[in-house]
């Protein structure tokens, strides 16, 4: 298969995949739990429109920074309780540029914990925007280690690509 023709399909999968994983309903209340992980852990945070927990971390050695959120919903699989923590690292424009949705594929293989999505962003002007996030999903009744480990790695791992790509420090 040529170099094109599996970009397009690491599109057509990211698009197919990403279509069917929009984000769910979102609670009427915040979960309880984190904010007494936050507070253990010494962490500020503000709380989104959605009743998320928002942190911003400082990465690195440059003083870059790098929003994060702790979803307060949950999903369950089977008798497990599952929390995502993401981070966004790009706002592009949609469709996705080819050689990046296979470059967040190929990059997806060397994860251990998360992995990169897309999800819909704003509309600017006439082209609808996307945001790239990384995402990792972990028990919801994990413990406050596992949650400040989690929350460095999925920051981290954002604004590598972000600061790579862009340079800049927007999220």
């Amino acid at each position: 298969m040529n170099p094109n023709a599996a970009a397009l399909v690491a599109l057509a999968l990211v698009s197919h995949l990403t279509a069917a994983a929009d984000p769910p309903p979102r609670p009427a209340l915040a979960d309880a739990r984190i904010a007494a992980q936050l507070k253990a852990l010494k962490y500020g945070y503000e709380m989104t429109a959605d009743q998320d927990y928002k942190l911003v971390f400082e990465v690195g050695d440059e003083h870059r920074t790098q929003a994060v959120v702790v979803n307060s919903n949950t999903e369950f699989y089977d008798k497990y309780e599952i929390r995502e923590i993401w981070s966004p690292a790009l706002t592009v424009s949609d469709p996705i540029d080819p050689a990046l949705a296979s470059r967040l594929l190929r990059a997806n293989n060397s994860v251990k914990v998360g992995a990169w999505r897309i999800w819909p962003a704003a509309k600017n002007g006439d082209t609808q925007e996307i945001y790239v996030v990384f995402a990792a999903q972990i028990d919801a009744r994990a413990s406050k280690e596992v949650l400040a480990a989690t929350l460095d790695m999925v920051a981290q791992t954002a604004d590598q690509l972000e600061k790579e790509l862009t340079q800049k420090d927007d999220h």
